[in-house]
């Protein structure tokens, strides 16, 4: 059983109010927001496996107090579900009376990023900070895939964290879709592609400056862009194309076509509490990758023209 963050009506309505007042590229993210949201209330999403649980109550609230313990309750009532296996993954909606009320037979927590450190966030820090500490004292066992994350969180809540390797993590099939818009000879110059967020984390100045000076390079960029700087500073170039938001599958149709993968981050410290599976993941598809170096920015260019010789 998955449980998703609770959702309100005002939740929903305002992603479906992004969809229609974003430009198309950004209001992708939204538009598959909402789709996947809307199919995991109607259950469309659960198989034999899987269930995905979502608290929005009648009354338009997404309240995480003691009805929302109740509800979590009776899911796993219904289920039949005694002694779980419980896995806590911040930022999810579980306190420690939930916790101990599911009277678990082990409890994993997984740190998946300090998000302590997300654009945004920069208010709820304490709230996170005090989340962070509960979690790793009733955890069982703390994992993370960041070495990075790993160290600063082992150092700050003076808990060992257990490294889970990329290596080990289940990986969606690769698969190939049908995109209307990758047309035979689309990218008959050299393509250089990004997949993921691209809100922070990316050098915009370095980017910018590479995509100006290599006109005769394309540049393709799946993600997130509602409110990147990224985005603003290189949506009118030329030879820049952003796809916006797509399922996973829809973005490895794309990754297929890049010539080069790039990371081109900045070294700030939510970057060096990532987990390098971006690189893992463009490994898998088998595209040869340009990391960005911070302390050599002058060297991404030269980088890139050395991967793109020949094509």
């Amino acid at each position: 059983m998955v449980f998703e963050p609770p959702l309100s009506q005002p939740q929903l309505q305002e992603m479906l109010r992004l969809t229609t007042t974003l430009d198309k590229t950004s209001a992708s993210e939204y538009q598959l927001l909402l789709q996947q949201a809307t199919r995991k209330l109607l259950g469309q999403c659960d198989d034999d496996k899987v269930q995905y649980c979502t608290y929005m109550p009648a009354d338009g609230t997404a309240s995480v107090g003691a009805e929302y313990l109740q509800w979590v309750l009776a899911q796993t009532r219904q289920a039949n579900i005694t002694a779980p296996l419980v896995v806590l993954w911040p930022a999810c909606f579980a306190n420690e009376a939930l916790v101990q009320k599911l009277q678990p037979s082990h409890t994993v927590v997984d740190l998946v990023d300090d998000q302590r450190l997300f654009p945004g966030n920069e208010g709820q820090r304490a709230t996170i900070t005090d989340q962070y500490q509960t979690f790793i004292r009733l955890g069982q066992q703390v994992v993370s895939n960041s070495k990075g994350l790993i160290e600063s969180f082992s150092q700050e809540f003076g808990r060992a964290v257990e490294h889970l390797p990329n290596a080990l993590l289940p990986m969606l099939p690769l698969g190939t879709s049908a995109l209307d818009r990758l047309a035979p000879g689309v990218n008959a110059r050299p393509v250089v592609g990004y997949v993921g967020n691209l809100r922070g984390r990316i050098d915009v100045d370095t980017l910018t400056q590479v995509m100006r000076a290599h006109p005769e390079w394309d540049f393709w960029f799946v993600g997130q862009t509602h409110r990147s700087a990224f985005y603003q500073a290189a949506k009118a170039l030329p030879n820049a194309r952003f796809w916006g938001t797509l399922s996973h599958q829809s973005a490895h149709t794309v990754m297929a076509q890049f010539d080069v993968a790039i990371v081109p981050f900045v070294a700030d410290a939510l970057v060096n509490t990532m987990s390098p599976i971006k690189l893992d993941d463009y490994s898998r598809s088998e595209r040869t990758t340009v990391v960005l170096d911070p302390k050599n920015k002058k060297g991404f260019e030269q980088a890139l023209l050395e991967a793109l010789k020949g094509k």
